[in-house]
């Protein structure tokens, strides 16, 4: 059984969440659990989430909504 890592408040920062990916290197049988708020604050969030999209066609990515994506989601509703 693999590892498993949990990540959260992203918060945008693509850079970063690529040196903490290659930094951990998820192997297969690992499960990374996104703790939300992907988006918001940082300079990419759509890189952010484009990313993490990908990632999840290729992996177990857990994708959990955090509060900032419940934000932009009712601020799209409006």
């Amino acid at each position: 059984m693999g590892r498993i890592l949990a990540i959260g408040d992203v918060h945008g920062c693509l850079s970063s969440l690529k040196q903490l990916v290659d930094w951990v290197k998820p192997k297969k049988g690992d499960i990374v659990v996104m703790l939300g708020d992907y988006v918001d604050r940082g300079p990419n969030s759509k890189g952010v989430v484009e990313y993490l999209l990908d990632w999840k066609l290729e992996s177990d990515l857990v994708l959990i909504r955090g509060n900032h994506e419940q934000i932009m989601e009712e601020a799209t509703k409006s």
